[in-house]
């Protein structure tokens, strides 16, 4: 019994050593998919595609240029009353907590309320 249990297990090996091999792994996907280091966003009332580095939050952009008044005028909060990260901000005409990271191609209003463009 012995001797043809060995006999089945050398016919197996040499069986399994005519398969085809496996082909490689492929590299994983999260290599391949690597983000840019930048983020283009449309900022109205400009009309302008403006690209801020992969992280930068709406309300930072908002304290960089400063609110739109109703007549279309420049707002610059003063300091002393402004407190950042406290109020909301129009991102793709929807109301987001100032820290809301911005994405690729999203539509930045700089404005505290909704719009109608």
């Amino acid at each position: 019994a012995g001797a043809s249990s060995a006999g089945v297990s050398a016919a197996a090996a040499a069986a399994a050593a005519e398969l085809p091999s496996l082909p490689e792994a492929p590299p994983p996907v999260a290599a391949a998919l690597a983000l840019p280091a930048e983020v283009s966003v449309l900022v109205w009332p400009d009309c302008v595609i403006e690209f801020f580095p992969r992280g930068t939050t709406a309300g930072e952009v908002l304290m960089a240029k400063g609110l739109v008044g109703a007549s279309g005028e420049r707002l610059f909060p003063p300091t002393d009353l402004f407190n950042p990260g406290d109020l909301l901000v129009n991102v793709n005409n929807r109301l987001v907590p100032e820290t809301t990271p911005l994405n690729d191609g999203d539509l930045l209003i700089l404005a505290r309320e909704k719009v109608r463009i």
